[in-house]
């Protein structure tokens, strides 16, 4: 309401600071697919090409992240406890 009314909305010094995405990797994937999605249903024939080739860029990029972040258990965090 004070955006539209044109009042000056003052924001905490640490919300600045903070440059953490508000989403996970995984969602930023979903949000790509989806896009990719939206942009082939909705988009003009000149948007697809170069929007398409991007978000399948950025896909590629948030699920190489992903796997090189991603932690490989052992099988003994299986069996160990078990009998």
């Amino acid at each position: 309401i004070a955006v539209v009314r044109g009042e000056v909305i003052e924001i905490d010094s640490d919300e600045e600071d903070n440059l953490e995405p508000c989403i996970t990797r995984v969602q930023a994937m979903v949000l790509c697919e989806q896009l990719a999605g939206v942009v082939l249903k909705y988009g003009e024939a000149e948007d697809l090409s170069e929007l398409s080739k991007q978000l399948c860029c950025f896909h590629a990029h948030l699920r190489r992240q992903e796997f090189a972040n991603a932690k490989q258990r052992t099988l003994n965090t299986y069996v160990v406890g078990k009998g």
